[in-house]
């Protein structure tokens, strides 16, 4: 039988036929370090890249992949690998088999968030609800596309296309994908689990996911009071609960989660105060809330009907579980669209609190910010600047409930606020 011709090109091995018996076809390119590179084909014309080499005296064929799997450069370059290995004294089926059994032990990016998740909630790094929601947003947008691949082939593309797909849906927990999986990527690095971090590279304007710029949206008196007479007239389908939270936040100045997942252990209504603990907080530190007469009020006429749980707001639809954040959401969309206002969003009942502070009590700046539960932005003011001031978070909280009860609550349009009594003397 006439000696097989050569193949050259990808063509022209995806153009040899299956026979009767499996057969080998060699295999040339000016790439190749060495002969030796070869194509079994089968009777039912599975193709497979093999080298042969002589190692130790003896001949032996290096399996490389599936032609299906390797391209014919890939297949080159394992090829030449392979002479590599063997002119300095390695076995490259050994290493072969090596190679396998790391990628079988190897971790996969779900296996990475895991520990690397756990190592941030045993170290107290990330607040609780923080990792709540990095939790969260790995489950619903990143373990689909990233869950089962293999540290060895993450690459910057493949985490781009992930990020693209997420963008599709939403901007803003894209951008924090992105810091999520240079978290777990600086994690792996750190330990020597991959060589490099790809995420590292990727930036949100890449993927239109900057951060939108800052509200300034704050609600008006009479705008409360429309909200309040909504709230109050029973003309919706909005839970008590829910239409308590809404008041409590308007009370506070609280952000939505920790009203939303306040617990009854938390709640001192007999001295009127709410201990928020430091893990449910944003920045890790516990905040006391002081409630107002009316504040308590409301959680009072509460407990006879979520007393029983552990959960202030608990949800109607899922005893044993708090509102949940979209339906407060979803509520105040509706709100908007029944009011016919200017959207406002749950955190602009925040902004609006600590505006009414400072414009319609008079509250200093810094008093605003420590009733927020925020750090100072100033690092020596974090550091020297301890004093919580507490008797006079107490009094702006009492006097924004009255302002609450005597124009938002009552009605009364002329009423004077207690900024204008003091600046008129009265």
């Amino acid at each position: 039988m006439a000696a097989r011709k050569a193949a050259t090109t990808a063509r022209s091995i995806q153009a040899l036929k299956p026979e009767e018996k499996k057969y080998t076809c060699a295999v040339k390119t000016s790439r190749m370090a060495g002969g030796g590179l070869l194509v079994s084909v089968t009777p039912k014309g599975a193709k497979t890249y093999y080298s042969r080499l002589r190692f130790s005296g003896k001949q032996i064929d290096v399996r490389l992949g599936a032609v299906n799997e390797l391209s014919l450069p890939q297949a080159v370059d394992a090829h030449n690998e392979a002479i590599r290995m063997v002119s300095e004294g390695i076995d490259p089926r050994l290493a072969a088999k090596e190679k396998k059994a790391e990628r079988q032990t190897e971790l996969n990016m779900g296996q990475l968030f895991e520990r690397w998740a756990s190592q941030r909630e045993q170290s107290g790094s990330y607040a609780e609800r923080t990792l709540k929601a990095a939790r969260w947003r790995w489950a619903k947008y990143l373990q689909g596309p990233l869950g089962e691949l293999r540290l060895s082939l993450v690459t910057r593309k493949r985490l781009a296309v992930a990020l693209d797909q997420m963008r599709e849906h939403t901007r803003d927990e894209t951008r924090k994908a992105i810091s999520t999986l240079n978290g777990c990527l600086d994690y792996a690095l750190a330990r020597g689990l991959v060589d490099e971090n790809p995420a590292r590279l990727l930036r949100p304007k890449d993927f239109q996911a900057t951060t939108a710029p800052p509200r300034d949206r704050w609600l008006s008196i009479a705008e409360l009071r429309q909200l309040w007479k909504y709230l109050d007239d029973g003309q919706h389908n909005i839970s008590y609960p829910m239409v308590t939270a809404f008041k409590l936040l308007i009370f506070t100045g609280a952000r939505r989660a920790e009203v939303i997942e306040a617990r009854w252990s938390e709640m001192d209504l007999t001295n009127g105060i709410w201990a928020l603990p430091g893990e449910r907080s944003k920045n890790g530190q516990p905040h006391t809330f002081y409630l107002s007469p009316d504040a308590v009020g409301l959680l009072e006429s509460l407990r006879t009907l979520t007393g029983h749980s552990e959960y202030v707001f608990e949800s109607p639809n899922r005893p044993g579980k708090h509102i949940s954040a979209d339906a407060v959401t979803r509520a105040v969309g509706r709100i908007c669209k029944a009011l016919d206002c200017v959207p406002f969003t749950v955190h602009d009942l925040r902004r609006t609190c600590a505006s009414h502070w400072v414009d319609t009590l008079g509250a200093d700046s810094r008093l605003a910010e420590l009733m927020l539960n925020h750090l100072p932005a100033d690092k020596l003011v974090r550091t020297y600047q301890q004093g919580k001031q507490p008797e006079r978070q107490k009094e702006v909280w009492q006097q924004w409930s009255e302002v609450i009860e005597s124009r938002v609550m009552r009605d009364a349009d002329n009423v004077v606020t207690l900024a204008e009594k003091r600046i008129s003397g009265e």
